[in-house]
């Protein structure tokens, strides 16, 4: 089981290494769109490769799929904290459905987004129409299988191996180990990214069930879908080829 940890361990700084190769890759070369929809391709694969490499795991390990978070849903923390987390889940399922609407439709929200989004952020949103395609596949992957990795197992993993660790710093763990799977955002990615991270950890704990945080994990990346358009490749590194 300990090996098994460490294997896990693992799996964020592979990520990590992966995405910064191909970041270091693109640094002031012009992305086509061709390559844009290769990296959206190879995050893709990686996921899924990642997920696939879990469930290699719980198939030898004889870990059920109830044991990684697939489980009816149940309410077992003091309501206090239960409450808490589904309202800030909530106010965030709000914001990221207004983001996709509003991108949908207003020219000034767009403009906005653009102007508070560091370039980094900026040069992975899509802008095509298969661009846009494969980034909603790779958004349902992310909702799918890092939830899967991060969340279900990882969790199953340290409370089997540190049943009496407070649950504070089951949160911490599983924060700080997404953070560092996107440190290739760099230090505002990690922050972000982590603290996303430690709400979809307490949705998935007060609801002992990974079906709230895939679908709000899925509905976050997939609200940054239609921010951009081919109008806006004017400037940007990315083009159309």
């Amino acid at each position: 089981m300990y090996i098994v940890f460490l294997v896990v361990l693992l799996i964020p700084f592979i990520v990590m290494i992966v995405m910064n190769a191909l970041k270091k890759k693109t640094e002031d070369v012009v992305v086509t769109k061709k390559t844009q929809c290769k990296n959206y391709a190879l995050g893709i694969a990686l996921l899924w490769g990642i997920a696939l490499l879990v469930f290699i795991m719980c198939f030898i390990g004889k870990i059920s799929h109830e044991d990684i978070g697939f489980r009816t849903i149940k309410f077992k923390y003091n309501i206090w904290f239960t409450i808490v987390t589904l309202v800030l889940s909530g106010i965030a399922l709000i914001y990221f459905m207004y983001q996709l609407i509003a991108s949908l439709g207003s020219s000034k929200f767009i403009e906005k987004q653009m102007t508070d989004s560091n370039q980094g952020a900026i040069e992975v949103l899509p802008r095509t129409k298969q661009e846009k395609y494969l980034f909603s596949l790779l958004a349902l992957s992310a909702g799918i299988c890092e939830e899967i990795i991060f969340r279900g197992f990882l969790v199953f993993l340290v409370l089997a191996i540190f049943p009496c660790l407070p649950i504070y710093l089951v949160i911490l763990i599983s924060t700080l180990i997404f953070g560092i799977a996107h440190a290739y955002q760099g230090l505002q990615g990690v922050i972000s990214t982590g603290l996303l991270a430690a709400m979809f950890m307490c949705l998935f704990l007060v609801t002992d069930c990974l079906l709230f945080p895939i679908l709000l994990h899925f509905i976050m990346d997939f609200s940054a879908t239609f921010i951009l358009s081919e109008k806006n490749m004017v400037g940007s590194k990315t083009e159309i080829q």
